[in-house]
């Protein structure tokens, strides 16, 4: 449907709070990353890990590992960083800061998946919501 930046999401005291500059992936190898790709996890984890490897690190996993929500919380209370989409600044707590990536293929993309023959409501629910993006 489409694709919108990730960003770093950091604690209020981390050391990269106040850094004008976008942040490099390779940058973040030392750090606890809250998303780690695992068997119960979806995409995001895994889209993360391969973007750290090819800036040359698998990342480093913090001691608790969460979904979105819940990591936003986790980060704030300093337990680790993690790369979320731009638009999760929206629902984060206001002391989290986000930091723009400098790596351009930093992108997450959003798709809807549904039958291939849809019930008719189905069907309206996805024409409505491809129209409001």
């Amino acid at each position: 449907m489409y694709s919108e930046p990730l960003w770093l999401a950091v604690p209020p005291d981390h050391p990269l709070v106040g850094n004008n500059t976008p942040v490099a992936l390779a940058q973040l190898k030392d750090e606890a990353c809250i998303s780690i790709p695992h068997p119960q996890r979806g995409g995001l984890s895994y889209l993360s890990a391969e973007l750290c490897m090819r800036a040359g690190f698998f990342p480093k996993a913090a001691r608790v590992m969460s979904r979105k929500t819940t990591q936003l919380q986790l980060i704030q209370a300093g337990f680790g960083i993690a790369l979320l989409p731009k638009s999760m600044q929206d629902i984060a707590p206001a002391t989290l800061h986000f930091l723009p990536l400098a790596d351009p293929d930093c992108l997450s993309t959003v798709a809807l998946a549904c039958a291939q023959t849809p019930s008719a409501l189905v069907e309206q629910f996805c024409q409505t919501l491809h129209e409001c993006l």
